[in-house]
């Protein structure tokens, strides 16, 4: 398959254009590709392993934070379905090839997040404990992912 006489690898679905590494406006190439294929994708794909989007369902995510002594977190999400990433809007691209580098805005207006809680911790001198269902509702939220390629085990993985 081609895309503008680009060969496409075969691990690209036929609804995601190719942009040309050598196109001075690669970045506006790869955002109208993305808002291009993203209605295509939302609902999974499951020929390229793509998994539902909305509702994404995560089994669990963990955060921790703990610089000092005076404020350490550790929060842990289960059973977690996030909504609304269907009406993200995908508004810039950043790509820096040398690094195999690249960086994605983009604009959610409503984004709920609903599962299990729980939460252990301290600040100042207070404990945090808890744990019970979590709804978290983001209103006109700006997310950067950034990710990079390395080489690992002889595949070619994104870390971010």
């Amino acid at each position: 398959k081609t895309s503008s006489g680009v060969p496409i690898p075969s691990f690209f679905a036929s609804y995601i254009k190719a942009c040309k590494r050598s196109d001075p406006k690669l970045n506006e190439c790869v955002v109208k590709s993305g808002l291009a294929a993203i209605p295509k994708f939302i609902n999974g794909d499951t020929k390229y392993r793509v998994p539902r989007l909305d509702p994404l369902e995560i089994s669990e995510l963990k955060v921790h934070h703990g610089g000092s002594r005076a404020l350490g977190i550790s929060m842990s999400l289960k059973d977690s379905k996030v909504t609304g990433l269907k009406s993200a809007l995908f508004q810039a691209a950043r790509t820096d090839l040398k690094n195999k580098h690249i960086e994605w805005d983009f604009f959610h207006p409503y984004l709920t997040i609903v599962g299990k809680y729980d939460i252990r911790g301290q600040v100042l001198l207070l404990p945090v404990r808890g744990s019970g269902t979590s709804n978290i509702t983001l209103t006109n939220r700006s997310l950067i992912s950034s990710s990079t390629s390395c080489s690992r085990r002889g595949r070619t993985v994104r870390t971010t």
